[in-house]
Formats: C-alpha cells, structure tokens, sequence
C-alpha cells in the first residue's frame, strides 16, 4: 500500500548511535555547504550533491538538473513538500534529511508516525530524549531509518499521519467517507475517483499485492489508500498550522506522494491557495544502470506520463527478497 511496487515488511536500517540534535544539526548543514561548493567547483554536473551515479530529473520535461543545490532550489519557496520515497531504502531518507536541512524545514509530518502520539514525542524532542524513548512514544518500531530527517530539523513541529487499523478496516466497509468523518468533504471524499484513476488505483493496488487479491477486495482496498492519503494531507496542513504557515514536508511512499491521485491531488482540494512540490525518489533498473526511462518506467501512467514534479534516481536497486516469491511457489 505504501508504494507502486510490492515490497516486504521492512526491518529497522541499522544506523548510529543518536546525535543530539544541534550536532546533527551542524553535521547536515556542514555535508550540505561541501555538497554546495563540489557542485560549484564542477561546474554543476548532474549528480553535484547526490549519490554516486544520482540524478535528478525535472518533469514532465526530463530535463536533468543539477543535483541537490538544484532541488533545494526548486523547493524552497514551496509551500507544500510531498516527498516520496521507497521505503527500504536509506539512501532516500538520507536526501530527505539533507534536503531537509538545507531548507530549514520548521513543519514536518511523517507517513508513519500515530497522530495521537504528537504530544508526547514533542516533548521528548525538546528534551533530547535517547531513540528508545522516541521509538516507544512513536510506537514505531521501524524507527530507525527515519531518525535522520527527524534529527536534520530538531526545532521542527513534527505531525503523524499513521491511520490505525480499525480506520482502515472501516473505510473498506463503510467508505472512506465514513471512516474520515468530520471535514471529509474539504479533502474530496464525498466523491468517487475519477473511473481512470479508480482503475488505474486497483491495478497498482493489484500488482503490489503479487495479484494475489480477490477481485471484491480492490474496491474496498482504494477506500482505504484513500483514507491513507487524506490523513496524511491533514497532518501535513495540521503541522504547517502549528508551525506558523512555515514551509512542510511530509515523508510517504512514492504511491502516496502522486500528483494524479495522491496526496498532491488531495491538496489541490484542500489547500488549494498553496503550492506543492511532488517529488518522486527512484532506483535504477537492476538490468539498465544509468538508463532513465528504464527507472522511471514502474511510476509511468498508462498514458507515459509521470505524475510526480520532479524525480531522483538515486540509488542501485536496494538487496530485497521478491515479495511474490512465495506466492509463485504456492501456486
């Protein structure tokens, strides 16, 4: 549900012990300025800031830019960052964190994180507290992967966007509608999916599922990835609110972070005064290194369009079993 590709259930990134946050702080900003200078200094090449062999691509154009220097300038400004990402793969939650920093960043929301714990993880923020304390308060216990862009803007207001289970379950039964409740008209869910994207939803929802989903479920399934996205496009009003109306960015998955029925499109009904920058974070083909298109391809449309603003291809493909492996041997 998270992305356009099937993926498993994702173990912690083992990473270091946590810094305090204004040596995390220093420490980003210190990579971010050497990142700025060798993209000067090289006369802007491509991957100027990035990863080894990254790129980053303006769309629909695919006109490459030049590197980080380049994408922290298309961001800032931007009233609405929706930054996608694959959700095993840390060289995607070290560019968030690094994009983070460099925009000073003051409203964050994260896919993962159960609103109701807001308060609590505030407080222990504020305080320093060690990542086992983050974690529990978080009740994240994938915690690790995304501590990099928490620790980038340690000042930031931080909001969740995790739906529980039991909302997820009655959006299948009842409508998203229903599930949402109050304000679910401002977040466009009093009505259908345009039948395109209806269809083109239970394809995706199909495929990452290995096809191993009845039929009947598809429908009650983009109820629920429909919940997903509205939740996550009010955290990330809520927390540009508590933030004074200062620049946000939220963390999702590449399948949530969709201009043509994602979080993006959302938006555009809820907010639809600000801006928002959709930034899709890719991997190279396992058979086509350095092939753009063939990087690109598994987030196309039908139609070849991409429906994202911008993307970065950034990494190899990340080591992970085939999540339909086991399917195929059952069958």
């Amino acid at each position: 549900m998270h992305s356009s590709l099937p993926s498993p259930d994702l173990a912690p990134v083992p990473r270091p012990a946590r810094l305090r946050p204004a040596g995390a702080l220093r420490r980003l900003l210190a990579a971010g300025a050497l990142a700025l200078a060798a993209g000067c200094a090289s006369g802007g090449a491509p991957d100027a800031g990035l990863p080894e062999g990254a790129r980053l691509v303006e769309l629909p154009s695919g006109r490459p830019l030049d590197g980080l220097p380049a994408l922290v300038e298309r961001a800032r400004g931007v009233d609405l960052l929706v930054v996608g990402e694959i959700h095993d793969d840390p060289a995607h939650q070290r560019l968030q964190a690094a994009l983070a920093a460099a925009l000073g960043v003051e409203a964050l929301a994260l896919e993962m994180v159960p609103q109701e714990v807001e308060p609590a993880l505030a407080a222990l923020r504020a305080a320093g507290s060690p990542d086992a304390e983050l974690r529990a308060a978080a009740r994240w216990d994938d915690y690790a992967p995304w501590h990099g862009v928490l620790d980038a803007v340690p000042r930031a207001e931080v909001a969740g966007g995790g739906v529980p289970r039991a909302a997820l379950r009655q959006a299948m039964g009842e409508g998203v509608a229903a599930a949402f409740g109050e304000g679910a008209a401002r977040y466009g869910l009093d009505a259908p999916l345009p039948p395109a994207e209806q269809a083109a939803l239970e394809v995706e929802l199909d495929r990452s599922h290995c096809g191993a989903l009845p039929a009947e479920m598809l429908a009650p399934m983009v109820e629920a990835q429909r919940l997903r996205d509205a939740r996550f496009a009010e955290a990330l009003l809520r927390v540009r609110e508590r933030a004074g109306g200062a620049q946000a960015m939220l963390v999702t998955g590449n399948g949530h972070a969709r201009r043509d029925r994602g979080v993006p499109w959302v938006l555009a009904d809820a907010a639809p005064g600000l801006s928002t920058l959709a930034i899709l974070q890719a991997e190279w083909a396992q058979d086509a290194p350095g092939d753009v298109d063939a990087a690109l391809a598994p987030w196309r449309r039908a139609d070849g369009s991409l429906p994202y603003d911008l993307a970065v291809i950034s990494t190899a493909p990340t080591g992970r079993e085939d999540p339909c492996a086991r399917f195929r041997s059952q069958g």
